[in-house]
């Protein structure tokens, strides 16, 4: 006597639940454990330097753009406002570091003459952003 077997042989499906956890939580991981640096703003390509020195004062940001635009703390302002936002700095903080960002295709008389109307509004400590010689050029 012979009996019938009922074998079926199915498909197996695979679970792509399980999976899709792992790799948001290697998304998550990755984006968390890794730093990055943004500087919010105005894209300046600043000159290069071999020197570098950071300062931990109190210090303002003036940006100076290819075109000549200028912004006070990442806000677009004018000369005459320029002058006005110097002279409350030269009197409210008279050890305040001023640095300017000056893109390296800026005309220099520009930079001059945001150098001077810190100067006579009684701003001591100025500072002229540059980035790190690349050491493809050094040779």
């Amino acid at each position: 006597m012979r009996f019938k077997t009922k074998l079926k042989i199915e498909a197996g499906r695979l679970d792509l639940t399980p999976l899709i956890d792992v790799v948001f939580l290697l998304l998550i991981f990755f984006m968390l454990s890794s730093s990055f640096i943004f500087q919010p703003g105005i894209k300046v390509k600043l000159p290069e330097s071999d020197v570098s020195e950071t300062k931990k004062e109190k210090s303002f940001e003036i940006i100076l753009t290819q075109e000549n635009l200028i912004f006070f703390n990442s806000e677009r302002i004018s000369i005459e406002g320029l002058k006005r936002k110097m002279k409350i700095i030269g009197r409210n903080f008279p050890e305040a570091v001023v640095i300017i960002k000056a893109d390296e295709n800026t005309r220099h008389k520009n930079v001059v003459r945001i150098m001077s109307i810190a100067k006579m509004n009684g701003i001591k400590k100025l500072g002229i952003a540059t980035r790190p010689v690349e050491e493809s050029h050094e040779k």
